[in-house]
């Protein structure tokens, strides 16, 4: 019966894009993140959108703590391609959201919350990558992107490579 749920869930969640361009119902940019949960890290945070800075060219946290954030312009879930969430490994001196984010395991299950979904993700691998390296943002079909930063330069006070986690998504639930 549970794998008779999850396919029809499945099934609905591919159905969702197709729903939502009727224009009858919420647009991508009023969807909503609520919530990250990885319990292999014994971490459950709020998960806020960023906009994007065009003066910047980036996505800036520098100043925002406690959360995770979603980028905007990267997919959410119910639309099966690359959602990418930031948080910092170290906040002011303190360890960060992601600080062990290095313990996670291929395998691991990663939960993030929309007001109806919860979508479980696997941890397939993690790797290091250059700060100015952008290839994380690229689209992977029913992705979920982790980030944040490693490698701090003492002489120039720069974090000059990134932490990234990619996991794929296993399963959808409805939340009741």
């Amino acid at each position: 019966m549970k794998l008779l749920t999850t396919r029809f869930y499945m099934l609905l969640f591919l159905l969702i894009p197709i729903l939502f361009s009727s224009g009858n119902a919420q647009s991508e940019n009023e969807l909503t993140l609520t919530r990250m949960e990885i319990p292999g890290l014994e971490l459950d945070i709020e998960v806020r959108k960023i906009p994007f800075s065009r003066e910047l060219g980036t996505w800036d946290i520098t100043e925002e703590t406690g959360a995770a954030y979603w980028l905007e312009g990267t997919s959410h879930p119910e639309y099966g391609g690359n959602t990418v969430i930031a948080a910092h490994y170290m906040e002011f001196g303190e360890p960060g959201p992601l600080f062990r984010v290095r313990d996670l395991k291929e395998g691991d299950e990663i939960y993030l919350y929309s007001d109806l979904f919860k979508y479980t993700y696997k941890v397939v691998r993690y790797q290091y990558i250059p700060d100015n390296y952008m290839e994380y943002l690229k689209n992977r079909p029913y992705t979920l992107t982790l980030f944040t930063c490693s490698g701090f330069n003492w002489d120039t006070g720069i974090w000059e490579q990134r932490v990234i986690v990619l996991a794929s998504l296993f399963q959808i639930d409805f939340i009741e």
